[in-house]
């Protein structure tokens, strides 16, 4: 093999690693992984006992043997440097590496191929992709197969598979060992839909603005929203979390008192609620998508979005610019000019004029997302197949590659032990992940005491909401049903 292992190397390869519970004697990823890029693909065939350790159960093994392909797998796929002025050198590594990729995947689906020839239990399956193994050894850090099948990179074929989907599914309605993934991802978008009714009801009515400048003090409703708002801001720093930061930034700059019409963190709130709004339709987590049944709604979600990005996106900056100066022109134009026209109802308390304006921008953007959606499914459904193998599939196998991502992705995000959705996610960091930098900065073992502190936190916050939702979760989400042709390797 062509490319030899350096100090930039990864190791793993993956966005997410885990801190998971694995035995002391569990063999490491990272030597294995180095020891095959450095001796090539011939050594997986010359020596045939490099998966089988006896310290670690026949399931075990086959998990650390697909773990291992697919992050050679991954790094097979990671993009070449620049090899300087030697254009033949660099193209030679580029397809020494695509063809290297192949195998790998090739490898990894006869492996997972051969697991299941035999009867296999859910329970064994669940070990196969669930099973941690520490990065290095010596390390907490820790991977697991379904840490891959997340990934953006991750082997497609793996990723399709039709076996992996339904223990994906049933860890996502049934779960693991305790609660389904499902239902703590439901707990986690009522949670943010209960902000999002707290932010809303404050736009439609917001505090009069006191005579007085020190009789104005924050009430309940905006020390939630200021609770909720920076909680969020503690997940992985994206683009998704743009609207938390406009509204803990506005309520917290307006401090000691709260964003009034007319001033502008009133308007920064009402363009992040609109932001909110939006965000919602993206195939990401937490999201009403995934409520119903993520087969069916999260590949529109992927497909309306790859598409966005693709297309209308360079579309909508190449117009940007004259069409805000035109918006500018037209205001000025038609100052003098809107009629007024007479209220059918009348309410306790009318509505700021900012917030009348930007739920009718709201209005105007959904119902010109709905067109363009429905132009670009017309569009597109001329080149869908007339069977589809797979309800992922209906829209393009690329389509549905990716939505099988993001799904692992969320059922790996709530299959933790404790997850802790925002605005519990403070107590966490306050009493438990703090202690435990504290604890390995100084050499105390508290461990097992931050476990059992982190276990009745969650009980005693997140588990209520949850026991009252999976009620009425095992009742309503059957396990959903795939047709039974096997995917095509």
């Amino acid at each position: 093999m062509a490319v030899q292992p350096t100090e930039t190397t990864p190791l793993v390869n993956t966005r997410a690693p885990v801190h998971s519970q694995f035995s002391a004697s569990s063999p490491s990823i990272s030597p294995l992984v180095n020891h095959i890029q450095l001796h090539g693909l011939q050594s997986l065939d010359e020596d045939p006992t490099l998966f089988l350790d006896p310290s670690i159960s026949p399931v075990g093994q086959v998990s650390f043997k697909l773990l291992v392909l697919s992050q050679l797998y991954l790094l097979a796929k990671a993009p070449v440097g620049n090899t300087g002025k030697n254009i033949w050198e660099q193209w030679s590594k580029e397809c020494t590496l695509s063809l290297d990729a192949e195998e790998f995947q090739r490898r990894a689906v006869r492996t997972w191929e051969e697991f299941l020839r035999v009867d296999r239990s859910t329970q064994e399956i669940e070990e196969c992709l669930w099973t941690p193994f520490p990065v290095e050894q010596g390390k907490s850090l820790s991977v697991r197969l379904v840490n891959i099948l997340k990934h953006p990179d991750a082997p497609p074929a793996l990723v399709s598979h039709r076996v992996v989907i339904l223990s994906l599914y049933h860890t996502w309605t049934h779960g693991k060992a305790r609660i389904p993934a499902g239902v703590v991802h439901a707990v986690d978008i009522l949670l943010q839909l209960g902000y999002l009714g707290l932010l809303s009801h404050y736009v439609l009515h917001p505090p009069e603005r006191p005579i007085f400048a020190n009789l104005d003090s924050a009430g309940a409703r905006e020390v939630l929203l200021i609770i909720y708002s920076t909680a969020s801001l503690l997940s992985p720093p994206t683009l998704l979390i743009a609207p938390f930061a406009l509204v803990s930034g506005a309520f917290l700059f307006s401090l000691p008192a709260t964003p009034f019409p007319g001033d502008t963190s009133y308007s920064i709130l009402l363009g992040a609620l609109l932001l909110h709004v939006l965000f919602l339709h993206l195939p990401r987590f937490p999201s009403p998508n995934f409520l119903i049944s993520p087969q069916a709604t999260l590949p529109l979600a992927t497909l309306l979005w790859h598409q966005f990005t693709r297309t209308l996106y360079p579309c909508i900056l190449f117009y940007f610019p004259a069409t805000l100066l035109a918006s500018f022109f037209l205001s000025i134009a038609l100052e003098d000019s809107i009629p007024h026209i007479p209220l059918v109802f009348t309410f306790a308390q009318t509505a700021p004029m900012e917030t009348r304006v930007v739920f009718c921008a709201l209005w105007f953007i959904l119902v010109f997302l709905m067109i363009i959606s429905s132009v670009l499914l017309l569009l597109f459904s001329t080149t869908l197949p007339s069977q589809t193998i797979s309800p992922w599939d209906k829209y393009s196998m690329a389509v549905g590659i990716q939505s099988r991502r993001i799904f692992a992705s969320a059922v790996a995000t709530y299959s933790v032990p404790y997850y802790f959705p925002p605005p519990f996610n403070l107590l966490q960091i306050l009493f438990v992940h703090i202690p435990q930098v504290l604890s390995r900065f100084f050499g105390w073992k508290l461990s097992q005491v931050t476990e059992q502190i982190e276990g009745v936190l969650w009980h005693l916050t997140t588990g209520l909401i949850v026991f009252v939702v999976a009620g009425c979760w095992l009742w309503t989400v059957p396990l959903p049903a795939l047709p039974l042709t096997p995917i095509a390797q």
